[in-house]
């Protein structure tokens, strides 16, 4: 079973995943190309749930291997790091594609 398929997608979409909740303050979502996710992997389902405390996993994401790639390239990006510093955050990527962050 190959591992890490979506880390290049996330790689790619989460510097501008960071400065949207940056300028927007409490909440943003932008429309993710399903044909992106598609072509990395075969999935009946890709959406999920993540969320962060203080840039920690506070939710189980075990099911999801797209809450995973994108928790390790979060948790392994120093801007990042920086942002999740005392903050609660909630990620979804629900059946459309469409991506929502939201600062708690």
């Amino acid at each position: 079973m190959k591992q890490n398929l979506y880390t290049k997608i996330w790689r790619k979409v989460s510097p501008d995943i960071l400065d949207l909740i940056v300028y927007t303050n409490n909440q943003a979502s932008i429309q993710l190309s399903n044909e992106m996710f598609e072509a990395a992997g075969s999935r009946k389902d890709y959406s999920f749930n993540l969320e962060l405390v203080d840039g920690r996993i506070s939710n189980n994401i075990e099911g999801s291997a797209v809450a995973r790639d994108l928790a390790e390239v979060i948790l392994n990006s120093s801007d990042w790091a920086d942002f999740l510093s005392n903050k609660h955050i909630k990620i979804a990527l629900n059946q459309e594609f469409t991506f929502r962050i939201q600062l708690l």
